[in-house]
């Protein structure tokens, strides 16, 4: 399976729009020895403050690896229902940071949209419903 290049499948003003303030251009990587790819921004808030924002797209994944990454998910998982075949959310607290993820299935994709700060999952669904119509 080919990667799909994950920063193809959501811009800066994509975020700009969801989440607000100034965003910094997508930096690609790619997981070494898979097809993962993951597109990682900084966001910079009127208030001066700033996150980081990523989206990580699992091209050729199977039902059974979203399940997988679910049961062994740091947080408690809600399920979401209007996106993909099937997503949830994870909040996560590490060492008093909060941040969210929205994990999707769509097709044979799964993909995790995440931001590093305390939004919850209402911006991360706009997000992931404009990752699907690139797909």
């Amino acid at each position: 399976m080919v990667a799909k290049d994950a920063c193809a499948l959501l811009s800066s003003s994509d975020l700009q729009a969801a989440l607000s303030g100034t965003v910094s251009a997508g930096d690609l990587t790619t997981a070494p020895g898979t097809t993962e790819t993951i597109c990682s921004w900084i966001v910079t808030l009127p208030t001066g403050d700033g996150f980081g924002a990523e989206l990580h797209v699992y091209p050729g994944a199977t039902d059974a690896e979203f399940e997988q990454q679910r049961r062994v998910a740091s947080a408690p998982t809600s399920n979401v229902t209007g996106v993909g075949n099937k997503a949830y959310s994870e909040r996560a607290d590490v060492a008093g940071h909060i941040f969210d993820d929205l994990w999707v299935r769509s097709g044979t994709t799964n993909f995790r949209v995440e931001v590093l700060n305390d939004l919850g999952a209402n911006p991360l669904l706009s997000l992931a419903r404009t990752v699907i119509t690139r797909l």
